[in-house]
């Protein structure tokens, strides 16, 4: 049950691009050079989307800001405060904040985790950029559907992941950006390769995801509200046709919060479900029982809740028949169109060397 994303995120980075793959994707400075179509657009997607940013020019000075962060700015009114002045710094920046955001404990110590992580940055991310010299430019990449430029201001195609194996970079435009920036961008990288494994063809989710973690408001970590106590949760396996297709912690929750409706329940906090590894943290809350209850061999019951994904309207329903010993049915349901997914649920204690 061990899935340290990292290791799987970059396995496919090994390989190297050809000549020619390279300079399919690079505009040269030839006039007559035609332009991209919207059909080779939609292939950098696939292959590996795009990294921009936002070019601003205000009287004499030019800036270039990763768009994940101006968006942030602009768009979701959040301030970005880091201020981070060298590699070394921004790499410890980008690992702690991955951390604090993705781990769970059924992978490894967080420390070696945070550990692990930056290596991956630089061995598997920093090591494999390829500068585009001047004269030459990154085709744009269709996939950013971003909503508003402020005047003054455009967008700029600053990396190319390509074909999860090269990260091609203007470096013209990288010269231009602070550390925080840049290492924005590769952190851009990551979450949008970890969402086009979701199935995702476009950027927008992973934007905000970066916004926010680069933020002073901060991201919701995926595995906030799992007890610190191994003994107070449980590991559950979502099994579709004798296979796993998820998991999630389930535990007691309590709220001594006035204003929160939730009370006293039971918590799903989901890591993993249908080969979707969320980028929010995604969970499922059920009155009227708790996890004593979900042990009971006796218990029988039904209870319904929205699976909330944070920052997002629900869109599904979960509905959990127990059936005793940690053992239930689990109902998907689309909010809607009732269109309806069974799947069996076995709970265990978690292994104590996985923590």
């Amino acid at each position: 049950m061990k899935r340290f994303f990292v290791a799987s995120i970059m396995m496919l980075l090994l390989a190297n691009c050809t000549k020619e793959e390279v300079t399919k994707i690079v505009q040269g400075n030839n006039p007559g050079q035609s332009q991209p179509t919207s059909t080779a657009q939609a292939q950098g997607t696939i292959n590996g989307g795009g990294g921009k940013g936002v070019m601003c020019k205000h009287d004499s000075t030019t800036t270039v800001e990763t768009l994940d962060l101006y968006e942030a700015r602009v768009l979701y009114d959040l301030k970005i405060e880091h201020k981070v002045t060298s590699q070394d710094q921004a790499l410890d920046l980008a690992a702690s904040l991955l951390t604090q955001h993705l781990w769970n404990p059924s992978t490894i110590a967080m420390k070696e985790y945070t550990q692990k992580l930056r290596e991956e940055l630089v061995t598997m991310y920093l090591k494999n950029i390829k500068f585009i010299s001047a004269g030459k430019k990154l085709n744009v990449v269709a996939d950013s559907f971003e909503p508003l430029l402020e005047k003054n201001c455009e967008m700029v195609q600053v990396a190319i992941y390509y074909d999860e194996s090269i990260i091609l970079i203007d470096e013209s435009l990288w010269d231009q950006m602070d550390w925080t920036d840049k290492i924005g961008l590769i952190t851009h990288e990551i979450i949008y390769y970890l969402d086009r494994q979701n199935g995702s063809t476009n950027s927008v989710a992973s934007r905000k995801l970066v916004g926010e973690l680069f933020s002073t408001k901060g991201a919701r970590a995926k595995s906030d509200g799992i007890p610190k106590d191994k003994s107070q949760y449980v590991l559950c396996d979502v099994i579709d046709k004798e296979m796993s297709v998820g998991y999630f912690y389930a535990y007691d929750f309590k709220s001594s919060d006035r204003t929160d409706k939730r009370k006293n329940g039971l918590e799903f906090n989901f890591n993993y479900l249908k080969n979707n590894d969320f980028l929010f943290r995604t969970s499922a809350f059920f009155k009227r029982v708790d996890l004593a209850q979900f042990f009971d061999e006796n218990y029988r019951g039904t209870e319904s809740s929205d699976l909330v994904i944070d920052g997002y309207p629900p869109k599904q329903k979960v509905r959990i028949t127990f059936l005793g010993l940690g053992k239930a049915k689990m109902n998907l349901v689309d909010i809607g169109t009732e269109a309806i997914e069974e799947f069996q649920v076995t709970c265990r204690k978690p292994n104590p060397e996985s923590n």
